[in-house]
């Protein structure tokens, strides 16, 4: 009766645990299978009982396997552990265990999905973090020995007390983790949380907390904590950095962020830890020749990278980055740290220093030009109508160029037109197009340069040379912003900012009656006048300087830079071409220089007849070496003192600067009127 009782208990206990169970006879027929094996197996108790293992299992195990097991069994060992694919059943991969008792008079099959609680308990033994497990009631049931190290309590002095009995963590009474993620049914992670050790010391720690469900039945949950100190003195000394610190895994995701990048980049760490480090910080770097991923290929640092991020405003910045890859304990690459120096302030005193300043591609340190500079933003954001006035040459489509790069149709399309260089019959179906039949050979419609400019920005260079006869057309499309093309029946729309262009005097022919007065006034609402280069000499250096470096590129010639000779020739030439002019002259110098610099006797005839050197004085002696930035200071204060009579204040006007910045650097230069007191 009492054996009878036992084997129903066992069996009850059997049927209601989670894994399979068939146990065998010695001549290993089935006398025993629990309910998870009838499921698993999709095989009824009534079938199973009396038939051979080996018969029921090589139907939805492989033969070749089924047969090593039986190979196995027969010689008496046990096999525990060993993964398999069941076929033709849904839950497919299960690991089988088979044990033999010493008497060999029966035995056990076990299927499982995981692991065995003794192996379990092994695996979790040496698992890197503490971890333990609470039953619905809060109270530990598993307590791991990295949790026995951490809080200082034994497994024996955890195991049926109140996690909080044992943790004792800030958050305990108020916002239990582990209570919450029962509510929420989630998993639920938090940091910064200081739990108190048994003896009584605290340490900062990472929580994670889960609940543990079979089907909608909670069990319970568990924890998984970790002491963070190292991470928060780290993250300390992050903080105290005044330059920029961020670190990415293999796959490129930011995994630390500290507050210095944050004003760097304008996103908070908040927005910027998970995400991959290109969405953060758009380099000029990140498309092509990324430093990061170049660390993490070659398993070295690099340093001192010049680069631009762009800040969420939008704006350049431009940085100093540094990059050193990062190794775990075992010396496996696991990621890369990188260092970012904002180099903005220095951007900004070296072009204070230098007086040299540049938007997009105008190069100049002119106070004619910088207060074009200054101005030129606000007109670009403007949707008013520019025009560009300006001798021949002197950059008046890069600076049309500029305005739609700083505008908000910077995105959209920039369509230059030269009125000059079409026909005058041609010019009108240029710029609004024509459609099929509208004369001869127009056999299919052609767009004009308004409705390629659709969204964007119109240049219309040399406008005055536009004919009379079509003048009044162009005004209602620049008015209505509607035109119509050759031979259409009704007018088309087409949404474009008109800047305009001209090295002629507009009034004069608006008073010959060459170009409509209300025109004139239409494209005349914002009027930017390019100086020529005559007028700005001080910018002549600098822009030798860039043709030398583009040609150099171009062309793959060694010339270096232009002795002072050639370079005062070219100080007191007038450029009736200006820039273009000067372009060409250098381009034509490196065609007869072979390498190094660039003498007189590479200059251009015409040019060679007209030098007249106006700033050194008959006692200077030349020497035709290269000029340093101090050098090509010193000569320009030196030029403009002459040119005003040594006036200081006409001279402070003429080169953009204050009189204590004069005075310093005539002091520095020893610049003095051939010993005569320099006027006020």
């Amino acid at each position: 009766m009492e054996q009878s009782f036992n084997s129903e208990i066992l069996a009850n206990l059997l049927d209601i645990i989670q894994e399979g169970i068939i146990i065998t006879d010695k001549e290993y027929r089935i006398v025993y299978i629990n309910t998870t094996a009838e499921k698993l197996l999709k095989i009824k108790k009534e079938e199973a009982l009396g038939a051979y293992c080996y018969d029921v299992l090589k139907k939805i195990i492989d033969k070749t396997i089924c047969n090593c097991l039986k190979e196995k069994i027969q010689t008496g060992r046990e096999i525990i552990q060993v993964p398999i694919y069941l076929q033709n059943i849904e839950e497919t991969f299960v690991y089988i265990s088979i044990f033999l008792p010493s008497s060999k008079e029966f035995c056990i099959i076990s299927l499982n999905h995981g692991f065995p609680f003794t192996l379990s308990d092994t695996i979790l033994n040496n698992f890197n973090e503490a971890l333990l497990v609470v039953n619905r009631n809060y109270q530990i049931i598993y307590f791991n020995k990295k949790a026995e190290i951490l809080t200082g309590f034994s497994v024996e002095e955890a195991l049926g007390k109140s996690c909080h009995e044992i943790l004792k963590s800030t958050i305990c009474q108020n916002n239990c983790i582990i209570k919450e993620s029962f509510e929420k049914k989630n998993v639920i992670k938090k940091s910064g949380i200081f739990l108190t050790k048994k003896d009584m010391s605290s340490f900062p720690a990472e929580i994670i907390a889960s609940p543990l469900f079979i089907g909608e039945k909670l069990l319970g949950g568990l924890e998984i904590f970790k002491d963070i100190t190292f991470e928060v003195q780290i993250q300390t000394i992050l903080e105290s950095i005044g330059d920029g610190v961020f670190s990415v895994d293999k796959h490129f995701k930011i995994t630390s962020y500290n507050q210095a990048l944050e004003k760097i980049t304008g996103y908070t760490a908040k927005e910027a830890l998970g995400k991959p480090c290109y969405e953060i910080f758009k380099s000029s770097l990140c498309e092509s020749g990324c430093p990061v991923a170049r660390v993490i290929k070659e398993n070295k640092k690099l340093s001192n990278k010049q680069a631009y991020f762009i800040h969420k405003t939008g704006r350049k910045v431009p940085v100093s980055i540094t990059v050193s890859p990062v190794k775990d304990s075992q010396g496996r690459l696991i990621g890369a740290v990188e260092t970012v120096r904002d180099l903005s302030e220095i951007s900004i005193l070296r072009k204070e220093l230098t007086k040299t300043y540049k938007l997009c591609d105008i190069i100049s340190k002119s106070p004619l030009i910088d207060r074009i500079f200054k101005v030129l933003p606000d007109i670009a954001e403007s949707e008013s109508t520019v025009l560009i006035t300006g001798e021949s040459g002197t950059g008046k489509d890069i600076f049309a160029r500029a305005i739609h790069e700083l505008s908000p149709r910077k995105n959209g399309p920039f369509v230059a037109v030269n009125c000059a260089a079409i026909p005058d019959t041609l010019l009108e179906s240029e710029l609004f197009g024509y459609k099929a039949g509208a004369f001869t050979d127009a056999k299919k419609d052609k767009p004009g340069r308004f409705a390629l400019a659709d969204g964007g920005t119109l240049f219309l260079d040399e406008i005055g040379e536009i004919p009379l006869s079509l003048q009044a057309k162009l005004l209602r499309a620049i008015e209505t912003k509607e035109y119509e093309p050759l031979g259409a029946s009704k007018p088309e729309k087409a949404d474009v900012r008109i800047i305009a262009a001209t090295n002629q005097d507009l009034e004069i022919l608006v008073k010959e009656g060459r170009f409509r007065q209300d025109l004139f006034y239409r494209i005349n609402v914002v009027r930017l006048h390019l100086p020529p280069l005559r007028e700005r000499r001080e910018d002549i250096p600098l822009l030798i300087e860039h043709f030398i470096k583009k040609f150099r590129a171009s062309k793959g010639k060694e010339i270096v830079g232009i002795s002072e000779d050639a370079l005062k020739i070219l100080m007191s030439y007038d450029f009736p071409g200006n820039v273009r002019e000067l372009e060409n002259i250098i381009e034509y110098c490196f065609i007869v220089c072979k390498e190094g610099l660039i003498y007189p006797e590479h200059l251009p005839d015409y040019i060679e007849k007209k030098k007249e050197i106006i700033w050194p004085s008959e006692h200077q002696t030349l020497v035709s070496t290269p000029k340093t930035l101090e050098e090509i200071e010193k000569e320009a204060i030196l030029q403009a003192l002459r040119r005003n009579k040594w006036r200081k204040m006409a001279t402070c006007r003429e080169l953009g600067i204050s009189k204590d910045t004069l005075r310093r650097k005539l002091k520095k230069y020893g610049l003095q009127d051939n010993g005569r007191k320099i006027s006020p």
